[in-house]
């Protein structure tokens, strides 16, 4: 694994000890820690058995226990930099305290995760799969809503507005789908704006 510095003229730095191909990288919000999954093949349609969370400045490597017999599809930092929320292949979500590897929440929809975010004010969990939007509440550890698209079209990513209000989803089709995030009624759609499988 390297670590890039984009604001100074430093050269890359090099984490080594992970034995198989990095599928998924992604910082903490406070930039101290690095989480990565990873499988044989490198590919993220695999999934990976399990996350480790690298410490960026002793490079110092933990597994999250909970996960380690889970297939990781996807994971979400929350922006403490303290939470993980992990999406699994059999359609659980859990959500871990990478500190004290404690589970802080679990939830289930009903096909396998492809895609987790946590709402901007953190209230909320926003998971992905095929033909299923779930948007968990974190106080009460519920679900609060369950969208599909109508036939089995599986979630690629997703991104929130900046203040909050509006969900912007994209499919595997190409398909770009907007909700409002009061009653997540969907808004819009814009056809084949991309075509992230290819």
């Amino acid at each position: 694994l390297s670590l890039l510095e984009v604001k100074a003229n430093i050269p890359p730095r090099s984490i080594s000890g992970l034995s198989e191909y990095v599928v998924m990288a992604e910082f903490s919000f406070n930039g101290k820690s690095v989480a990565v999954t990873t499988n044989k093949t490198g590919e993220r349609i695999n999934g990976s058995k399990g996350i480790t969370v690298i410490d960026v400045a002793t490079a110092q490597m933990r597994r999250i226990p909970q996960l380690e017999e889970e297939l990781v599809m996807h994971f979400s930092w929350s922006s403490d930099s303290r939470r993980l929320a992990a999406g699994c292949s059999r359609g659980a979500v859990s959500v871990v305290d990478t500190l004290s590897g404690a589970t802080l929440a679990q939830f289930q929809q009903n096909s396998a995760v492809l895609w987790t975010s946590f709402s901007p004010d953190e209230k909320l969990l926003i998971t992905g799969g095929l033909d299923e939007l779930c948007v968990f509440d974190l106080a009460s550890k519920t679900l609060k809503v369950r969208r599909t698209f109508g036939r089995e079209r599986s979630i690629h990513t997703g991104s929130f507005s900046k203040d909050g209000r509006e969900l912007a989803v994209l499919l595997r089709d190409g398909t770009l789908h907007f909700f409002e995030t009061e009653h997540w009624a969907a808004t819009r759609v814009l056809a084949k704006v991309g075509e992230p499988d290819d």
